[in-house]
């Protein structure tokens, strides 16, 4: 036997190393119940994630402290949810069904799945049930639930290189939080079928980049009927579970589960062993009362490692009792007076983050934890300041900020300005950063202060860091054209004794540049992306042939990337950030409006 397991542990590794694929951490053996009883609450305390089938289920599964995996077994109870999605059902009506199951629930399950076990023997139906799975987690999150919405379950047959690539598939897990498969294994026997060899979960993720760091679910594990297409291979027997006649003893089991374990790819959350409960018709799958479930739950504790490392200020000085954070997880610990710090986390890859009371949150990604090893991860944090301070800065000096997010306009495939407000809307600024954030998010930005060729005072953020969701959004500010913009100018009709001219005119008022803003008017010339909008304040960038109409075309707003621009002589408002451009020598008022919705049109 030990020849053999060590051969199978040789051909995973060889399967993996050969697509450049690491190893996992091992991840945990989790309970698979169908049908709670007494003798299972007392085994599964702890457990870092239990999966049921029966909505009743649920509650005592949580009551463990567990993470709860839900297969929707009596959902549909006319077709039911094996195979294929039927003709007669939607992902949408499917995901009513689900709905009904667990929208009573006090505390929702940690995970729902969708289908179990279907395959590719018929590709129409497959794809069919692929396409429809964007339905069922959309109609899902329509109807308020919020955990993970997992895509499957492929049964344990081989799934080949090509049906990976299938475009309704990519989209199904694209779209998915979660995969799901099914894995039976024995490696007693000399089989010579891939699905029983070795994990082809794990090549495929190893072969296609959409699936890496995708989560990975085994829904059932275990020891199944192995027979193959050539007579010397398989279980002569027939048998299914390990217990069917001997077929392995416990040792041979836990043996077994240790190889798994130590190949799964990092993506593996968990491995649900099939199975315990009252389901007597899968007694040979039992592990409840032996050994194997004493096993099992000495994987539910993770292996560790450790996060140190030392938190400084500007100066160089240590930043004692600041907050270190390391996510997914919450894991958490606070900074000696020294400014060192240090914690044990689980095993894996974390986005590490130091904050302080006054300074800008610092937060750095991809930093993998390995078992019994540290990570050092420093920190340099920089006290936040007003933005009209930094704002004021001379270029190159160092800022930091904190604010809201008002604006987000993609300048290039590397670069967004991104617009930051105060929430009490003193000031706003327009921040360089190449990742995408989300109207509404607050965040802290550290970075440099540069000048843009339109004189627009730009912060290059080093980093920028996402704190949360503001409870109270930021409203436009009503503003006249005239009142528009920061640095910028516009010319103004002036009329005496019935002779018009045009005369500079700079803006008035405070500051607003960056800001959220709002105008009204009506459009008095539409170009292809942009239009002018004339309030009655008198302003005229020239930008319009308008001398013999005797009016003047008003503010410009930009509609770029927009999609539509309202036609000339109607009245709109328009939302949008208070900018300006540069024509030549000078520099004229511009307003930027973010989405289609920022423009409405009341009257043409």
């Amino acid at each position: 036997m030990q020849n053999r397991l060590v051969l199978a542990v040789v051909s995973i590794a060889l399967c993996l190393l050969a697509t450049g694929r690491c190893l996992a951490i091992n991840p945990p053996m989790c309970p698979h119940v169908i049908g709670w009883n007494n003798e299972i609450d007392r085994w599964a305390q702890g457990a870092t994630w239990i999966k049921v089938i029966f909505e009743n289920d649920i509650p005592p599964a949580q009551a463990t402290g567990s993470k709860v995996f839900y297969r929707p077994f009596t959902a549909d109870t006319v077709y039911w949810e094996n195979g294929y999605l039927p003709d007669q059902r939607t992902g949408s009506s499917y995901a009513d069904l689900v709905w009904a199951k667990i929208a009573n629930l006090a505390k929702k399950p940690d995970a729902v799945s969708y289908r179990n076990e279907f395959d590719w023997s018929n590709p129409t139906k497959a794809k069919r049930t692929c396409a429809e799975f964007v339905n069922y987690k959309n109609r899902l999150r329509q109807l308020g639930y919020a955990g993970q919405i997992v895509f499957g379950s492929f049964p344990p047959d081989w799934i080949s290189a090509a049906t990976w690539q299938d475009p309704d598939l990519m989209a199904a897990v694209n779209a998915a939080d979660a995969v799901e498969t099914h894995e039976y294994f024995d490696f007693e026997v000399n089989c010579c079928l891939p699905n029983r060899c070795f994990r082809h979960r794990d090549i495929a993720i190893a072969n296609n980049s959409y699936l890496r760091g995708k989560p990975w679910f085994i829904g059932e594990f275990g020891s199944d009927v192995d027979w193959g297409p050539c007579k010397y291979c398989g279980d002569g027997l027939f048998r299914t579970g390990w217990r069917d006649r001997n077929k392995l003893s416990e040792q041979q089991y836990i043996d077994q589960m240790k190889i798994y374990r130590a190949g799964c790819a990092n993506e593996v959350v968990a491995v649900f062993v099939f199975q315990q409960g009252d389901q007597t018709s899968w007694s040979n799958y039992e592990v409840i009362g032996t050994s194997v479930a004493d096993y099992m739950k000495t994987t539910w504790e993770p292996e560790t490692g450790r996060i140190l490392g030392r938190v400084k200020k500007a100066d160089g000085t240590g930043l004692g009792g600041a907050t270190i954070t390391a996510t997914p997880g919450g894991y958490s610990t606070q900074a000696e007076p020294s400014g060192n710090y240090t914690f044990t986390v689980p095993v894996g890859t974390y986005t590490v983050s130091a904050s302080a009371p006054g300074f800008a949150t610092h937060g750095i990604a991809d930093k993998t934890v390995v078992v019994n090893k540290a990570v050092t991860v420093n920190f340099n944090l920089h006290p936040i300041q007003p933005i009209s301070v930094v704002k004021a800065l001379a270029d190159t000096r160092i800022g930091a900020i904190s604010g809201c997010v008002v604006g987000v306009f993609p300048e290039s495939e590397s670069v967004n300005s991104i617009y930051i407000e105060a929430q009490d809307r003193s000031a706003a600024i327009c921040t360089a950063w190449p990742e995408a954030v989300s109207i509404g998010d607050e965040v802290n930005a550290v970075g440099r202060m540069e000048t843009a060729a339109n004189q627009e005072r730009i912060l290059t953020a080093a980093t920028l860091t996402v704190t949360g969701r503001t409870n109270t959004p930021i409203t436009p500010l009503f503003i006249s054209s005239r009142s528009l913009g920061s640095g910028a100018g516009a010319w103004r009709w002036i009329k005496e004794d019935d002779i018009s001219a045009r005369v500079w005119s700079d803006v008035v008022g405070l500051s607003n540049n960056g800001l959220l803003v709002k105008a009204a008017g009506v459009v008095s010339f539409a170009g292809a992306d942009y239009f002018y909008l004339n309030d009655g304040s008198g302003v005229d960038d020239y930008k319009v042939p308008d001398a013999s109409l005797g009016m003047p075309p008003g503010l410009r707003v930009s509609m770029e990337n927009v999609g539509w621009v309202p036609p000339v002589g109607s009245f709109v408002s328009a939302t949008g950030i208070s900018s300006f451009y540069r024509s030549e020598t000078q520099l004229f008022r511009l307003l930027r409006v973010r989405t289609e919705w920022d423009v409405t049109c009341f009257a043409w």
